[in-house]
């Protein structure tokens, strides 16, 4: 489990240096995302030019708060419960795991004692299980709603696509130097479709370990469970665990919140929202169809009218 722990972590780590190396060299954000200034536009378009411009993102002004909507509350909701329940688990949880340690001690001691820690932890694990069903809630019935009414695109969901992996491939490219634009990606790109799957994976292991830890004689008795496969899914509990909290802290709230164009805070957390620059540079086959369906303006219509910088 360490060494998955390891080349995991080592792979997140090189793609996310060599993106955040790439894009201050090629100039397409700012490390400060508030020091971020338009470059000149280097060509005008004519009209019905979306998609004309080559980085369209390096010459339009966004609000770092956001422009286009992306979530709807019920995520943002889902996120932030999911966010809060993650920390306790990893607060009670991860101490109780590795009790030998001294600052394991510390800790439960603070918390009130391992009896408080253990209820604690277990009331946590209630409501973050909760809240994965909600998720699934809101997912069933939102794909369902869009079903009825015609609107459903599966290149709009998490779905994984052959092109993700040609995504990936002209991404590397593009920061490796060999390629002068990245790749035209949908609403949700290659890398959140991973994080998200492997979040899939994570919950998975937690819960049905969780509940072999919590009700052994049930899921001895009542699940096809052999000793050994009982005893590794306990094991995977705690490393599981771990593993997930070292890539939320080291990648995903780097990946999202620290990358040149980033820092220090990305606010779709929050209010649900992109931000322009973000949603050409990364996902730019949703923004034409936000621009199609009216939901905003061809940033290359604004620039080729000479408005200034791609602002309203």
């Amino acid at each position: 489990m360490q060494a998955v722990t390891f080349l995991t972590l080592t792979f997140l780590f090189s793609l996310t240096g060599i993106e955040t190396y790439r894009r201050i060299k090629n100039h397409d954000a700012r490390f400060l995302r508030w020091r971020h200034k338009p470059y000149p536009l280097p060509q005008r378009c004519t009209a019905d030019c979306t998609g004309s411009i080559p980085n369209l993102h390096r010459y339009v002004i966004s609000n770092p708060r956001g422009d286009l909507p992306r979530y709807s509350i019920h995520i943002v909701l889902n996120h932030a419960v999911m966010a809060l329940t993650f920390a306790v688990a990893a607060a009670t949880g991860l101490p109780l795991f590795f009790h030998n340690a001294e600052c394991s001690h510390k800790i439960i001691a603070w918390l009130g004692g391992i009896s408080t820690t253990r209820l604690v932890h277990r009331i946590n694990a209630a409501l973050f299980s909760l809240n994965c069903l909600y998720h699934v809630v809101v997912l069933v019935l939102g794909t369902a709603r869009r079903i009825y009414r015609g609107t459903f695109d599966l290149r709009r969901t998490q779905m994984p696509r052959w092109k993700d992996v040609c995504d990936l491939y002209h991404d590397l490219r593009y920061f490796l130097g060999f390629a002068a634009s990245r790749p035209r990606m949908e609403k949700f790109m290659y890398r959140q479709k991973l994080l998200y799957f492997a979040m899939i994976w994570g919950v998975s292991v937690l819960t049905l370990s969780g509940c072999c830890l919590l009700f052994p004689e049930i899921m001895v008795r009542y699940l096809p469970f052999t000793q050994t496969l009982f005893n590794v899914l306990r094991l995977m509990h705690g490393e599981e665990s771990l593993l997930a909290v070292l890539v939320i802290l080291l990648w995903h709230l780097l990946d999202v919140h620290g990358t040149p164009g980033r820092f220090p805070v990305q606010w779709t957390f929050w209010n649900g929202k992109i931000s322009k620059d973000h949603q050409i540079e990364e996902h730019f086959l949703e923004y034409e169809r936000q621009v199609r369906e009216g939901v905003v303006v061809g940033e290359e219509e604004k620039l080729s009218r000479g408005d200034e910088a791609g602002g309203t």
